[in-house]
Formats: C-alpha cells, structure tokens, sequence
C-alpha cells in the first residue's frame, strides 16, 4: 500500500500533539485547579490527537489481511464512522456534569471550525463508505484525519493563549 508513509507520519504528528498537552498539562496545573472549559479543550485535545493514530494504523492492519482498495478505504472509514460515533458519545457524557456555561470555551472561532471540521471528516468519511462520488480512496480518509488533528491544534492554540 503506497499511503503507508502517510498513515504512519499522520500517526507520529498525531501523538506528538498529545506529548505537547502532557507538558502543557505539567507545566500550567501545578498550583491551580483548571477550569471546567479548560477540562473540555483537554479532553478534546487528546481525544483528537490520539484517536488518530488509531485511524491511522486500521487501513494498515486491514491491508494485512488481505483487502484491497477501494474496499480497504470503505471499510476502513466504517470503522471510524462507528468508533468516533461512540468515543464522541462518551466523551460528551463525561462533560455533561459541568453547567453548559462553564464548559463553554472562550474562543469563538473554535467554537465554529471545531463543529466544522468534524462535520467535513464525517462526511469524507461518509463518501468514502458510500464510494460516492468517487470512489472510496486514501486521499479522503487521510484528509478526513487530518480535519480530526486541526481540531486538536485548534483546541490546543485556543487553550494556550487563553492562558
């Protein structure tokens, strides 16, 4: 499979980003007590910023095995449909214990891109699954990923100069 060195660099940039919230984390909650907001921009950091090295290794392992394009691409972005579907979930069941207007973050822009992005990675997702209208190919699943990783760079941007 030719997109192999993609996969596994979206996968390195990926983690990488998590690293930076770990020293973030370290550096900025030593004598305070974050803020409900800033729990929401966390969760979301590392959901987004570990969730796809996942998605980056299942083409990989689903090439293994034997499937091929555009089989493996259709497959493969079911599988993240179903699996981001009930991470999401999850994720916004741990949150629900904050009041809604505590939890708000403080960046507008985020706000309406974040919303965004993961509606364009759903959907290129979505085309990829129902091979419309193209074919389902790497290019969408990667740049369906990469939509995932800006979400996490925005959050993460938004986190530190709100600082």
């Amino acid at each position: 499979m030719l997109e192999t060195p993609f996969l596994e660099v979206t996968a390195e940039i990926s983690i990488a980003l998590a690293g930076f919230v770990g020293i973030f984390l370290a550096l900025d909650t030593r004598n305070e007590k974050l803020r409900a907001s800033d729990v929401v921009s966390i969760r979301s950091i590392v959901s987004c910023s570990v969730a796809p090295v996942f998605y980056a290794v299942i083409p990989i392992l689903v090439s293994t095995l034997g499937l091929r394009e555009p089989e493996l691409w259709r497959f493969s972005s079911g599988v993240v449909i179903i699996v981001s579907s009930a991470f999401w979930w999850s994720v916004m069941y741990s949150i629900r214990r904050y009041p809604r207007e505590e939890r708000r973050i403080d960046s507008k822009f985020v706000l309406l891109s974040g919303p965004l992005c993961g509606s364009l990675a759903l959907g290129c997702h979505m085309m990829n699954v129902a091979s419309w209208p193209w074919p389902a190919s790497a290019g969408l699943y990667l740049l369906a990923i990469w939509l995932i990783i800006l979400i996490a760079a925005m959050y993460f941007v938004s986190l530190i100069f709100n600082r």
